[in-house]
């Protein structure tokens, strides 16, 4: 290693200084011949940002869009920061003596738990970045796509010192190893990347486009409708308990979440195990066809609810979910979805109380008298058709992302080993 971590900029592929190498024993895996081995700090500059006082903040419109580590979670699919929630102008960047970052500089946290996020995004013009944030200035060798991709193979968080505020000094994200390939390479290698990240984001807009559709079409069935009480449908409500959680998870009994619902899909992996010990009530069994509802959670939570579509011989209730013991001529799909309709929602919401905090809660009595719109069974039948109809076609998109998450993935190892 270089002393005090600097390494000799590398200014051409073909004349790479030694110290820029990274020794054979330090290299993470095999590459092809035709690349190189380089520390990263030789490939361009790393950069902090500063602090940014709150008399600055919330300007809408400036010179320099003003980045804060919570802006990464908003770079676009293919990686870029095009708009902020603060921007300053010159005489404020000057006053600052913020260092303005280039397009298509790298930009990654470098302190506390956002590390352990692990996002990455290039800046789309030129910005300014607090002083949570290190910015890297690729030199001319390096594609920023590439660039891009390669850090988010990487998991940052495995250089973070040990103390109670994890941190990456700027000599340490130097040191790391950087798989070099000729730039031509690179291009080639970031535009395939590019596709299979484009491939992922058209089928994500597929499933936003079909959420929108299921929206709507509950919509046309309910609009206009006579309202009527809850009870209208529901015969009774009960819920399980909630005990303190196994200390290993190889268990044989599982308690679920009120994860489990939030989604308005259940998902029974949102759960936890129940003690070995303890011996669950057989009637806060979870069955097939159930319709699970969240008594607790934050305001725009409570109230959230899903059907169980599968048999599951080992979960069981909460206290916090509420299972909907419905009347003999209720469709439990149609039900499902006239609870998660935007209208509903807000009424469920809005008779939830609470002390304090963001936890609220809503009782069976009040919830039982939330008004819904009253379908005939002919109605509830037919909106049911439609909303399995739709999720059907939801199922094959989810299972679709999955596939092309899968070989994302696959392609992102083989990148950066040279196969492909």
């Amino acid at each position: 290693m270089a002393r005090n971590g600097i390494y000799p900029r590398i200014e051409d592929f073909n004349r790479i200084p030694d110290k820029a190498l990274v020794p054979k024993n330090e290299q993470p895996h095999s590459i092809p011949e035709s690349w190189k081995w380089v520390r990263w700090g030789s490939l361009g500059t790393f950069v902090g940002g500063m602090g940014f006082p709150k008399r600055y903040q919330g300007i809408e419109q400036g010179r320099y869009p003003f980045f804060k580590v919570g802006s990464l979670k908003n770079a676009n699919f293919r990686g870029q920061l095009t708009v902020a929630a603060d921007y300053i102008n010159e005489d404020i960047s000057q006053e600052l003596k913020a260092k303005v970052i280039p397009c298509g500089s790298l930009v990654f946290a470098k302190i506390g738990e956002a590390i352990r996020l692990n996002r990455r995004a290039l800046v789309a013009q030129e910005s300014c970045i607090d002083n949570n944030l290190f910015a890297f200035l690729p030199s001319t060798l390096v594609d920023s796509s590439f660039l891009l991709s390669w850090s988010r193979s990487i998991d940052f968080y495995q250089y973070a010192s040990t103390t109670s505020v994890p941190s990456i000094r700027k000599t340490v994200f130097e040191a790391i190893p950087f798989p070099l390939p000729p730039l031509e390479e690179q291009h080639r290698i970031a535009l395939l990347l590019d596709e299979a990240a484009q491939n992922v984001q058209a089928t994500q807009n597929e499933l936003s486009s079909i959420l929108l559709l299921k929206q709507s079409e509950i919509e046309r069935f309910i609009l206009g409708k006579p309202q009527c009480p809850l009870s209208h449908y529901v015969e009774d409500i009960s819920s399980g308990k909630s005990l303190k959680e196994a200390a290993s998870d190889n268990v044989q009994n599982r308690v679920l979440k009120v994860s489990s619902v939030t989604t308005g899909e259940f998902l029974p992996e949102e759960s936890k195990p129940l003690p070995d010990d303890y011996e669950p009530a057989p009637h806060h069994a979870v069955n097939r066809g159930d319709i699970l509802v969240s008594r607790a959670n934050t305001m725009e939570l409570v109230g959230a609810s899903a059907l169980v579509k599968g048999d599951f011989s080992n979960l069981y209730l909460p206290d916090k979910l509420w299972r909907l013991g419905l009347k003999d001529t209720v469709e439990p799909s149609a039900l499902v979805g006239i609870l998660q309709h935007r209208q509903v929602r807000a009424r469920i919401s809005a008779k939830a109380m609470g002390s304090g905090g963001s936890m609220k809660n809503i009782t069976q009595s009040a919830f039982l008298q939330i008004q819904v719109p009253e379908l005939s069974s002919i109605e509830q039948l037919a909106l049911a058709a439609t909303i399995q109809g739709i999720e059907c076609v939801t199922r094959r998109l989810q299972e679709k992302l999955g596939l092309l998450k899968q070989l994302q993935a696959v392609l992102s190892v083989r990148a950066f080993q040279g196969e492909l």
